[in-house]
């Protein structure tokens, strides 16, 4: 809807095509409406996928204009607590009460999303639940990364390390996480914790102020940004936590497990679906409980939390694959496309 961004950069570079409306971010352009039916009315294509509250808007109403084209609306979130105005009128009254009319189908990517989203006022019948798929051959057990990265850190092959993939926000309670991490470094004084993310860098005042206020030594707490080779990162964990405040399908977890590293997780989103027995899940906002379920984990023998981590893998070879996600999402696009073609206006 505004640029390309690094995500079409990327398809492009893939010999994808990608089309910008330019669009300013926050700002109702009805040129960007006139931009995009214009494209569906000389594409025509059988099915539009549209993707989260703004985009199922404007591609929901352009998809209409431009011929009645079928069009699917996506679902990413569990609630619309963390947004602007605009998005949480989006979430709850406007496309609510357009749910019955705009799309043919709502795809949400977990089980909660659905659930409350339902209770927005979405129309149920229309409404599927696809979860995220993981590309297992990326995200695998792989011992060796783990060892570089612990090499690249400087942390001691032996040290229990606790890390958390998550961009720095509020919704993802970093504090909650660093306030366990205290409680879970007098009880293994040579435990190191890992944050990977946009904005956890050594310069994130907030950070800092966070893990002196939890009593922790700076030197225990790595901090190392963003990275785009995440699938190296989570080997050299013994346990990957999530403490977040709010979540839909959180991938983290089940890229973690993908890669054989048992979970703790709080209890928000699909979060204990996808981890179930094969870790632990706690309550937001409890950092006590929080570092009770690393201690568990950590005070397992080794062969026993190996042994854990396999068993999570197995189960997002079973549930969580890409090409079961795929799969689903053709299926969808064929049953839909088939069920509405006649119905299309020439």
């Amino acid at each position: 809807m505004t640029t390309v961004g690094p995500v079409g950069v990327n398809l492009r570079g893939r010999g994808i095509k990608v089309i910008g409306l330019g669009m300013r971010n926050g700002i109702p352009d009805p040129r960007g409406l006139a931009e995009l039916t214009r494209l569906l009315r000389q594409r025509s294509p059988e099915v539009v996928q549209t993707w989260m509250y703004h985009a199922d808007l404007l591609g929901g109403i352009s998809a209409k204009l431009a011929g009645d084209i079928p069009v699917i609306w996506g679902i990413r979130q569990s609630d619309a607590r963390a947004e602007n105005l605009l998005p949480k009128l989006l979430a709850r009254v406007t496309n609510p009460l357009l749910s019955y009319w705009l799309p043919r189908a709502i795809v949400c990517c977990a089980e909660v999303a659905r659930e409350v989203h339902v209770g927005f006022g979405y129309a149920r019948n229309k409404c599927v639940v696809i979860p995220n798929g993981f590309d297992l051959a990326r995200f695998k057990v792989n011992p060796q990364a783990g060892t570089a990265l612990r090499v690249e850190l400087g942390i001691p092959a032996a040290a229990p390390v606790v890390g958390m993939v998550a961009r720095l926000h509020p919704i993802k309670d970093h504090r909650n996480f660093l306030l366990a991490a205290a409680m879970v470094a007098r009880r293994f004084p040579s435990a190191v914790f890992v944050l990977c993310g946009d904005g956890l860098t050594a310069d994130s005042l907030s950070i800092s102020k966070w893990v002196r206020e939890a009593g922790l030594p700076a030197d225990v707490v790595r901090l190392i940004g963003r990275r785009d080779d995440v699938e190296n990162v989570y080997p050299a964990l013994g346990v990957a936590v999530l403490s977040s405040k709010s979540e839909g399908f959180p991938n983290v977890l089940a890229e973690a497990m993908a890669c054989g590293i048992p979970c703790v997780a709080t209890n928000v989103g699909d979060s204990a679906l996808i981890v179930g027995e094969h870790g632990r899940i706690v309550s937001p906002g409890d950092p006590a409980a929080l570092a009770m379920a690393i201690i568990e984990l950590f005070d397992m023998p080794g062969g026993e939390r190996l042994a854990l981590g396999l068993a999570g893998r197995r189960k997002i070879e079973e549930r969580y694959s890409l090409a079961t996600m795929i799969a689903q999402y053709e299926s969808l696009y064929e049953r839909v496309a088939n069920q509405y073609a006649p119905q299309r206006k020439t």
